[in-house]
């Protein structure tokens, strides 16, 4: 099986790709957002596959909470708990992050 090539420079500048990715995926990104993924796009190397994409991003996650990436991965799960019942919250006026 042969894997998709990602060179974000063959999509045009790396900004027009992040948009197209954003909108393609319904996103709405932050401006730190914007700034920590053009930075992943812009150092990975020319033939770089969506998968280095993903752990690219994956590993400045990892980073950003100072853990591994194995432990990234095992907590990932929770995080989507977290995310998903904060969501929730919102959506019903018990956003206490305004707190």
């Amino acid at each position: 099986m042969k894997i998709a090539t990602f060179n974000p420079l063959s999509c045009g500048e790396p900004e027009e790709f992040l948009a197209a990715f954003a909108t393609g995926a319904n996103l709405t990104l932050t401006s730190d957002q914007e700034e920590s993924l053009l930075a992943i796009i812009k150092s990975l190397p020319t033939g770089a596959t969506i998968r280095d994409f993903v752990e690219a991003c994956n590993q400045h996650a990892a980073n950003k909470l100072g853990i591994s990436r194995e432990t990234l991965e095992a907590v990932k799960p929770l995080l989507a708990v977290f995310e998903s019942a904060g969501s929730a919250g919102s959506a019903h006026g018990n956003d206490r992050r305004r707190d």
